[in-house]
């Protein structure tokens, strides 16, 4: 158990999805706990733009400025454009809730801009941890606070270098799906909170 839950008071957090085709992902798991949500959307680097800014955007230049950092660094290189946070996270903790996790760049970019926008803490959560050894690196050096993926993948050597690094135990979900399937029962229990 990641400890999530006993950690957040969930009134003063926001549910985040770190791209708009997450929304219905978080507005689902929103209205089952009463959190608000927020979108984060970082501009496209095949020279799409961001949608219209509703709340605030900073251009990757911009960015960089604040952060002391020269424009194309290594640090700051996530790629171009700019970001469009929707909602208010000043004050709250934030939840990033994505299906996967493999180079998290966004993931790490959209914590890094929550913070910059006043959240106080940003935890990551994924269903599927399938990290790749830059992605896990760049959560390392990120400002996420706590990240929980599942067990569907195996994260024994990630857990040693990533100490921020939190797993959900599954198996009890699956076995009784599996036993639901094969008596004929419903599912749908499964996916109540």
């Amino acid at each position: 158990s990641s400890g999530i839950n006993a950690e957040l008071h969930l009134k003063n957090a926001v549910l985040v999805t770190p791209n708009p085709d997450g929304t219905k992902r978080v507005a689902h798991l929103a209205s089952q706990t009463g959190m608000s949500i927020a979108i984060v959307h970082i501009g496209e680097t095949d020279g799409r733009a961001a949608p219209p800014s509703t709340t605030s955007t900073v251009s990757e230049e911009e960015e960089g400025d604040e952060e002391g950092e020269e424009e194309g660094s290594e640090q700051g290189g996530f790629g171009e454009g700019g970001i469009t946070l929707v909602g208010n996270v000043e004050g709250k903790d934030c939840i990033i809730y994505d299906d996967i996790a493999d180079a998290c760049l966004s993931l790490v970019r959209a914590a890094s801009y929550l913070k910059s926008k006043g959240a106080l803490r940003v935890f990551v959560m994924a269903t599927h941890g399938l990290f790749t050894e830059e992605g896990l690196q760049l959560c390392v050096d990120s400002e996420i606070d706590e990240f929980v993926v599942t067990d569907t993948i195996d994260q024994t050597e990630n857990l040693e270098f990533y100490p921020k690094l939190r797993t959900v135990d599954v198996a009890m979900i699956f076995s009784e799906a599996i036993r639901r399937v094969h008596n004929n029962e419903p599912l749908l229990h499964l996916f109540e909170l």
